[in-house]
């Protein structure tokens, strides 16, 4: 989601958990619980591999835009 991307890349850049950056000083609270965002982190992670299957495999995404 949109709205919670920010704290998915910090989370996944950074390696914090959801209740070290809960309440970002930059990017404020998390709109969202713990329950949800560890759901939405784990979509990206899944969006992230089946990218990196893509590009192992030598096509690219704007081929395949079905897949997701």
């Amino acid at each position: 989601e949109p709205y919670i991307s920010k704290w998915i890349v910090k989370s996944v850049t950074t390696g914090k958990t959801y209740e070290v950056i809960e309440f970002d000083r930059k990017l404020g609270r998390i709109p969202c619980g713990r329950t949800d965002f560890y759901g939405y982190r784990r979509r990206f992670y899944d969006i992230f591999d089946l990218e990196m299957r893509k590009i192992e495999n030598g096509t690219n995404s704007e081929n395949n835009k079905d897949t997701i």
